[in-house]
């Protein structure tokens, strides 16, 4: 009688524990800023060991560290390919472009929850989502420092400083004009 009881309890425990009932989530947090440059492409050509599309993965990674609505992804993605065809407008880079589009257009969506999903910065998935004024002021200031702690940084030298330093809706969001180059 007694294992029966200790048994059926232990079961009870088991059948309850795994139903989360105590499961406390907390509030998502969005962490500092960090990039892994083009993540599972290289940051530039192999044979040159130059980082020549660095950058764009960089501003790209920006935008999609924070995450929000899903027209700010899909302007960061072409943004994110029209940054590496202005490198060099050869058909090679060309096709490179449009496989790095690809790539981040099939595999970037927050449903991944990878470290380079859209919204990769917060501290829980949240799916696309618009953020109030308060959260984008928050993301600039963890922008801003990442941007002041890597300033040295042989690898990030080549960013664009004036283009780093503009608010992340000037960046990513003045890029409407590439909705008319869809044939890049």
């Amino acid at each position: 009688m007694d294992n029966r009881k200790t048994t059926i309890v232990f079961l009870f425990l088991i059948v309850f524990s795994s139903l989360n009932v105590f499961a406390y989530e907390a509030e998502p947090y969005l962490d500092t800023f960090s990039t892994d440059g083009c993540s599972n492409y290289p940051d530039g050509k192999l044979h040159t060991l130059k980082k020549e599309w660095l950058h764009c993965c960089v501003v790209h990674d920006r935008a999609y560290w924070l995450g929000g609505m899903k027209s700010e992804r899909k302007k960061a993605d072409k943004a994110l390919k029209q940054c590496i065809f202005n490198i060099n407008k050869s058909p090679l880079n060309k096709l490179r472009a449009k496989a790095m589009y690809t790539a981040v257009r099939l595999f970037g969506g927050p449903k991944f929850n990878m470290s380079y999903s859209w919204g990769y910065g917060w501290s829980q998935n949240l799916d696309y989502m618009d953020f109030p004024e308060q959260v984008r002021d928050a993301a600039e200031s963890h922008w801003m420092q990442f941007v002041l702690d890597h300033m040295e940084d042989s690898d990030l030298k080549q960013l664009d400083l004036p283009f780093i330093f503009q608010p992340l809706q000037n960046v990513v969001f003045s890029f409407d004009q590439l909705e008319a180059d869809d044939d890049l």
